[in-house]
């Protein structure tokens, strides 16, 4: 495996320019952080709040 990984450079070299795209984003996610899905909340001031209900939350 260490052998592969030193003559990868070389290998990518020898790819046609879509094979290497290809190659790449198969191998990236060895080595960068997995990109988690984000939720947004969107936080309204209520009209007449009250002590218990300051702020109104809507979950998108």
């Amino acid at each position: 495996m260490a052998d592969e990984f030193e003559q990868l450079p070389e290998l990518l070299k020898e790819l046609k320019p879509a094979e290497r795209i290809d190659a790449i984003c198969k191998l990236s996610k060895f080595a960068l952080p997995a990109v988690a899905p984000v939720s947004i909340v969107k936080v309204e001031r209520a009209e007449n709040p009250t002590s218990n209900d300051m702020f109104a939350v809507a979950l998108n």
